[in-house]
Parts: structure tokens; C-alpha cells; sequence
């Protein structure tokens, strides 16, 4: 698997520094136990066996409902300070940008 480097993009800036190094670290743990993305578990949820996307490992991540847990929790806060459209998104600096 190639190299990843991951970054929180909060435009707004106003994630709390502790959320934010858990909301990276949750993102790194679940990239490196899996190959998926936080945002995809984080999607999964309760529900174990629901498919987030084709392709997906479908079976949730042994261990891995605390990571979840503070991502859904670092979106929160961004929503409640910026508003109910606000996007915490975590990017891959090594991946081109999307437009």
C-alpha cells in the first residue's frame, strides 16, 4: 500500500486542537488496520454488516468502534460551531487534490 499522509481540513479552524490530534489519530489507526477510510467506518455505524460503498469490506472492524466514536464526535463539534453543512473532511496529502 502506498504511503499516506493524512491531514484534518477544518476551514473554519475552530476544532479543538486535543479533538482534532484524535480525529487524525483515528483516521491513521483505521487506514493502516484496513486500507478504508474513517469516514467509512464511521458510515458503518452499529450496523456491522451494512456496505458503505462497492467493494467495501463489509464485516466492521474488530476494535475499532472507539475510532468511529471520535470521529462522529470531532464532526459534531465542527457542525455545531459552523452549522449543520459543515464537512470535516480528512485528505491524503500525497493523493492530487479533487475539484
Amino acid at each position: 500500500m502506498a504511503e499516506h499522509t493524512l491531514a484534518i481540513v477544518d476551514l473554519a479552524g475552530l476544532l479543538p486542537e486535543d479533538m482534532r490530534r484524535r480525529a487524525l489519530a483515528a483516521a491513521e489507526a483505521m487506514l493502516e488496520h484496513k486500507g478504508v477510510t474513517v469516514e467509512q467506518c464511521a458510515a458503518i455505524g452499529t450496523r456491522p454488516t451494512k456496505p458503505v460503498s462497492p467493494g467495501t469490506i463489509l464485516s466492521f472492524f474488530g476494535g475499532m468502534g472507539e475510532v468511529a466514536a471520535s470521529w462522529l464526535e470531532a464532526c459534531a463539534v465542527v457542525q455545531d460551531l459552523c452549522g449543520p453543512y459543515a464537512k470535516l473532511r480528512i485528505v491524503d496529502k500525497q493523493a492530487p487534490l479533487q475539484h
